[in-house]
Parts: structure tokens; sequence; C-alpha cells
């Protein structure tokens, strides 16, 4: 990232519809995958703390094997939205007994805007990995 003060990109600053800010990644159009590639789709998969019990997998299509670095992260940013949602609709989602300080339901939790993505982890094959980071802790 140039010129940006934060380690990563604010989930907020993508998710807003009123206000999209592009954040300013160098070279966001630059391609990351090519047509030699072996796989056609990513799969994103987040663990969060508390929530071990309800894995999140996202498949994102490589549209003709081209993405795009700011597709990717818009991408990656509606997943981990999706996942807040989905655990946040789920009357069995709990978080586990002693991990409360990263429940993402009742009053006291934390909210998505709060959220940094600050990289994508490859795993292996086409599974990837988001690193977030929650500055709300203090």
């Amino acid at each position: 990232m140039k010129n940006f003060a934060e380690l990563g990109v604010r989930l907020s600053h993508c998710l807003d519809e009123n206000h999209l800010r592009h954040p300013n990644i160098e070279d966001k159009d630059a391609k990351l995958f090519t047509n030699d590639e072996v796989y056609r789709e990513i799969r994103l998969k987040i663990l969060w703390p508390g929530y071990y019990e309800f894995p999140f997998t996202r498949r994102i299509n490589i549209r003709k094997g081209e993405m795009s670095k700011i597709s990717l992260l818009f991408n990656v940013v509606m997943a981990i939205a999706d996942f807040v949602k989905k655990i946040q609709s789920d009357r069995d989602c709990i978080c586990e007994r002693g991990l409360e300080m990263w429940k993402l339901t009742g009053r006291e939790r934390l909210r998505v805007n709060e959220l940094i993505l600050t990289g994508i982890v490859h795993r292996g094959g086409p599974n990837w990995q988001p690193e977030i980071w929650c500055p709300a802790f203090t």
C-alpha cells in the first residue's frame, strides 16, 4: 500500500456503498493469475476465534483465469462481511467460553467496520486465508 497510515484496508472503506473508497493499492489493476494457472477458483477459508465450530468457506471464481488485485480485495471483503452476517443471523452460533473478546454477536461485539484486512495468505492449492487485524482491543 502506498501512502497509507494503517496496516491494511479497513473493511468499512470497501463496504460503504455511499462513500466507496478505493484503497491506494500499488498496481491495483495488475492481474494476479494467468491463463496458465491450474485453478479456476480461489477457496477462501475463515476460522474465527470463538467460532471454530462454524468455519466459513467462500469460492471465488477467477474469471477467464484472470483477476485483478482490487477485484480480489473486494471479493475477500464481501466474504468476510457475509461470514459475520452468517454468524449474527444463526442463533446456534454461540461464541465459545473464554473467547468472548472475539464475539461477533450481542451488544458487546466486534463490528465489521473495526476490522482491517492486512493480507491474504496462500495455504496451498486453491486455498487462501485472510489475515484480519482488529484494532478495537485496548
